[in-house]
């Protein structure tokens, strides 16, 4: 979902101040400790105002106070409307052209199937280029294989580059900065599973 925005929360009453995050899973409030709550533990949320209300199945309830009413309205609207799939998220159009470059997940293949007219390809076919690329990069050396990934990607195309969370030698930066040498830019980033990141890369504009 990607929202975010100051607020004053009030935790089982003990009040903090700082930036809260709405992210794809989870409601984020910045600071220290940092708190996350899953929606799959939200019971209830309201909005009143500016102030929005969350209460979670463990009984914990979360008072947040944005600067503007419609921001709590917003914010409201997309906890309704429940987060979106990971099919969705990657952007995946049932006429895409996709191309699968890695030993991605089989969970993900079995999601990836019904939602194409077409079968992703998991290895390039002649000259073509795709509508979409996923590649897999489990190594800090395996960067270089952005070159080739980005080459197969149409003009107006998505590449998706996806690794491991927690890897010190391999991390956001680290891919932002190698896909910016070949001319790509990131527009998106989110969680591609548990143990997966997964950053949306395009052309760069010139």
């Amino acid at each position: 979902m990607g929202l975010e925005a100051e607020c004053t929360a009030v935790v089982d009453g003990t009040e903090r101040t700082g930036k809260a995050l709405l992210e794809s899973t989870e409601i984020v409030l910045a600071g220290r400790p940092r708190l996350r709550i899953p929606f799959d533990a939200i019971e209830s949320a309201s909005a009143r105002g500016s102030k929005l209300t969350v209460k979670t199945s463990e009984g914990k309830s979360v008072v947040m106070t944005f600067e503007d009413a419609a921001v709590a309205k917003k914010w409201l609207e997309k906890l309704d409307a429940g987060p979106k799939s990971r099919i969705d998220k990657l952007g995946v159009d049932r006429k895409h052209q996709v191309l699968l470059l890695g030993d991605l997940p089989l969970n993900f293949r079995e999601e990836l199937a019904p939602a194409l007219d077409t079968p992703a390809a998991t290895r390039p076919i002649g000259a073509r280029r795709y509508d979409m690329v996923i590649l897999l990069i489990e190594q800090q050396r395996e960067l270089a294989r952005l070159r080739s990934a980005g080459e197969r990607t149409a003009t107006g195309g998505v590449l998706w580059a996806v690794w491991p969370k927690g890897m010190p030698d391999l991390k956001h930066e680290d891919v932002v900065a190698t896909a910016g040498e070949l001319g790509f830019s990131q527009t998106k980033s989110m969680g591609f599973d548990a143990n997966l990141n997964a950053l949306r890369l395009v052309r760069t504009k010139k």
